[in-house]
């Protein structure tokens, strides 16, 4: 968005239907908004997105965001990750990037950071354990205000009925977040067993918030299945960790005298 890159209005569509690489064609959406996109958590839509930026700026972007870099709150025992720089970059590592897999390794609290600049109009504050009341919460403009804006009315809408998200939703209290699913790696490789790691980042309230979390859950071996029932017990974002989301941020809301619920169930 910050680039002029794509637009992600409503009559912006993404063609869905030729392959990219190892990602296959979809002939059930056809074309997609970025919203769309979001809801769906399609990953063949966002490399679509991604190969529309070359890879210095797309690295950038996640630099920007805190990826590969230290908390700065414990510095002892922090790992910072790891952001691969773009000039290593093998073919698909940008595509995989661009749905949060490829040339980078994070952690929870790192994730929740990033996730910070849509819940504060495109800046990240700096970050402390303990906060007195004499410190100066310092911004760090990341994104603009316009294009997190809009970022954050989508993720308002993954985090509803119509999204992947739509497990995380809490009656009375307004979420945006984002699932996410991956295979888990055990000794340097994919495990065959199709072994999952899920995901789920969100903020409440969407339109004023006051409390972020990020949660993952690793092995995940019971998951409400939604539709069509299979053989196996398909774990994702969707199903696990929003969950997990859902039932602490519903705690920590009900329990904060200072938010009003906005609407009912």
């Amino acid at each position: 968005l910050d680039k002029g890159v794509i637009t992600a209005t409503d009559d912006e569509l993404i063609d869905v239907t030729k392959r990219v690489a190892n990602f296959p064609p979809d002939n059930k959406f056809f074309e997609m908004t970025i919203q769309r996109i979001l809801e769906k958590s399609h990953n063949l839509g966002t490399v679509v997105v991604a190969e529309k930026i070359e890879n210095e700026e797309f690295y950038n972007a996640w630099k920007k965001l805190g990826f590969g870099k230290p908390l700065g709150v414990m510095q002892r025992s922090e790992n910072s990750g790891e952001l691969r720089h773009f000039s290593t970059w093998g073919e698909s590592d940008k595509r995989s990037l661009s749905f949060g897999h490829g040339p980078m390794t994070t952690n929870l609290a790192q994730l929740a950071r990033a996730y910070l600049v849509f819940a504060n109009e495109g800046s990240i504050p700096s970050l402390k354990i303990i906060q007195t009341e004499n410190d100066a919460n310092t911004l760090a403009p990341v994104f603009s205000p316009d294009s997190t804006k809009r970022i954050s009315e989508i993720l308002d809408s993954v985090a509803s009925i119509k999204g992947s998200g739509y497990r995380a939703v809490i009656d009375g209290y307004s979420v945006a977040g984002k699932t996410g699913t991956a295979e888990m790696v055990i000794d340097g490789q994919y495990n065959k067993d199709g072994a999952k790691r899920t995901y789920f980042v969100g903020y409440s309230p969407a339109e004023n918030p006051k409390y972020i979390m990020a949660v993952r859950l690793d092995y995940p071996k019971k998951c409400f299945l939604s539709w069509a029932p299979t053989k196996r017990n398909r774990c994702e974002g969707s199903n696990s960790a929003s969950i997990a989301f859902q039932k602490a941020m519903k705690r920590i809301l009900i329990n904060d005298p200072e938010i009003i619920p906005q609407f009912e169930g």
